[in-house]
């Protein structure tokens, strides 16, 4: 393995000026020394020379990386091939690179285990993928640790990018009150608002914006939302039901 000592013993200079050269800190006025840094460089690449990012990682204290913590639950973190590239894109303009971490969520609610999983991870950062249905442990372990974080696609108080999902479901209702209908329905059948107030935020922030819309155009919601969660066949029923009613909607919001 090829050190900065083997490189600075053929160049005929210091292992610190060898170290200054190809870490970029070596800030050279004059012409001999510029040429002298362009040897150096191209010394060390004939030479097959290969940085010690360990090393330079315990010097600087940062990993160059940001690290992706995913839960092991698929529907509590799902994240899809255009995420995935636009996260690589931004990060690889800024020199960084991207570290997928799967962890169970046992292991996410144990005392001192996130600050762990950070180290070991080698990373600056994290993204937390971890969109419903979070550990509370795992969220008061953060705030306690003060850990540099940023939450995808779950809505909290700062740190969080998400979509705007009351706007979505004011607007649809928006266009369907612009095209003239007024007994507009809106329906969700994948479980009761009431009784799982976990599930992911958007079910209730689009529900919000419907609402608003409605009442905006001084109507009344008619929402459609089961208490109970249903069978894959039981929506398709309501929705019959729903349509071949005497004060069967003109539009849905679903």
């Amino acid at each position: 393995m090829i050190t900065l000592h083997d490189i600075a013993e053929k160049a005929g200079v210091t292992h610190v000026t060898v170290s200054r050269v190809l870490s970029g800190s070596y800030r050279a006025k004059r012409a001999g020394a510029v040429a002298r840094a362009a040897d150096i460089r191209k010394l060390a690449e004939r030479m097959g020379y290969r940085p010690n990012t360990a090393a330079a990682a315990m010097s600087s204290g940062r990993f160059g990386a940001i690290g992706l913590l995913m839960s092991r639950h698929h529907c509590q973190s799902t994240v899809f091939g255009h995420t995935l590239r636009g996260l690589h894109d931004a990060l690889q303009a800024h020199d960084l690179h991207l570290t997928i971490t799967f962890v169970d969520d046992a292991r996410l609610t144990s005392d001192g285990e996130l600050p762990k999983t950070l180290a070991q991870a080698m990373v600056d950062g994290l993204l937390l993928n971890y969109t419903h249905d979070i550990p509370p442990r795992m969220v008061e372990s953060i705030r306690r640790h003060k850990l540099p974080v940023v939450w995808l696609n779950s809505k909290h108080a700062a740190n969080c990018v998400h979509p705007d999902d009351e706007g979505a479901g004011f607007t649809a209702t928006e266009k369907l009150l612009a095209a003239g209908h007024r007994r507009i329905t809106y329906t969700d059948f994948t479980a009761g608002l009431e009784e799982t107030p976990d599930w992911h935020y958007s079910r209730i922030d689009r529900r919000a914006g419907y609402e608003r819309a409605m009442r905006q155009a001084g109507l009344e919601p008619l929402a459609v939302v089961p208490m109970q969660r249903m069978a894959h066949e039981k929506p398709v029923e309501a929705a019959g039901r729903i349509l071949q009613g005497p004060h069967r909607p003109t539009a849905i919001v679903g």
